[in-house]
């Protein structure tokens, strides 16, 4: 059973002394930084001490590419929808920044593969009766 996020905050509150809304603002600080970092990366690997890395998809990342739709005459009904698409455009921008740099990511792979392909060592089994490797 996973212990509520609330319920953290008020124990560790008790444990030190100190008050649940300070740690409460603490932990929404992370979570809202959180999605920040994912919604606008700044790297294909997103790292976070002591929690993991987010490596980004390509796939996704292309889909969201392809999707994208610049909005009609009728859909600006709001300066709240005029905000979301500002986002959404900059969204944009910022995936179409880390395709670049994953088709980058992905051609240094490629070299590397064919390089280290070239050095590498095969083995062959021996004739012998051990049936062992030999490299050639």
């Amino acid at each position: 059973m996973q212990t509520n996020h609330l319920d953290v905050y008020k124990m560790v509150a008790e444990e030190t002394g100190k008050s649940p809304e300070m740690y409460k603002d603490i932990g929404s600080f992370i979570f809202k930084e959180t999605a920040r970092l994912l919604k606008e990366p700044n790297s294909l690997i997103l790292k976070l001490k002591g929690v993991g890395s987010w490596h980004l998809r390509k796939k996704r990342l292309e889909i969201f590419v392809e999707e994208f739709t610049e909005p009609t005459h009728d859909q600006w009904t709001s300066a709240q929808t005029l905000k979301e698409w500002e986002e959404k455009r900059i969204r944009l921008a910022n995936f179409k920044e880390r395709l670049k740099e994953y088709e980058k990511y992905l051609s240094i792979k490629k070299e590397v593969r064919v390089k280290r392909n070239e050095d590498q060592v095969l083995l062959e089994p021996n004739s012998g009766e051990d049936e062992r490797f030999k490299s050639s």
